[in-house]
């Protein structure tokens, strides 16, 4: 089962995915924590660039949970960037829905409510958090039209490790 944990900062995707591996899951981590040093535009090609690069990297492994996605920064994109990248949004949601196709039957996890919420500092996470609803909104769509069907839930407290392999869920 590839798993694919979306959302919000502070939601406990990353908790989440470190259980998941402590059970045999190959865990991915989130393009934006390797960047922590960069900031604004830059840093979102980048985490975009990397997000894309582990996606086709591990899309023939089956047990594998990635902690945000290119979806994530797709939607970070829309949302955020839209001036800063112009056009060029639509050839990111493109090669989003190209580098997502192998990951169809895989069990998408969409957060929205922060467990805790104490880091200002981070101005990229800061304007996510201010800019939530919008956010989700379009993180849900650019998963839709990449024929997923992510399941939408407030945050990974919400989610057993059991529940995550139950194909029934």
């Amino acid at each position: 089962m590839k798993v694919l944990l979306s959302g919000l900062p502070r939601t406990g995707k990353t908790t989440l995915a470190n259980r998941l591996g402590e059970i045999g899951y190959t865990v991915v981590k989130s393009p934006t924590s390797l960047l922590s040093h960069e900031h604004g535009a830059m840093r979102t090609r980048r985490a975009f660039s990397l997000a894309c690069e582990e996606a086709i990297h591990y899309a023939h492994n089956d047990k594998v949970v990635f902690d945000r996605t290119v979806a994530d920064v797709c939607a970070f994109c829309i949302t955020l960037d839209r001036l800063e990248f112009g056009k060029s949004t639509n050839q990111i949601y493109h090669v989003t829905k190209v580098v997502l196709e192998p990951y169809a039957k895989s069990r998408v996890y969409v957060f929205n409510m922060p467990i805790e919420d104490n880091d200002l500092e981070d101005m990229d996470r800061r304007r996510l958090l201010d800019n939530a609803d919008t956010y989700i909104d379009v993180l849900i769509d650019v998963y839709r039209n990449c024929g997923l069907r992510p399941i939408v839930l407030s945050n990974a407290k919400e989610v057993c490790v059991s529940d995550v392999e139950n194909e029934d869920f």
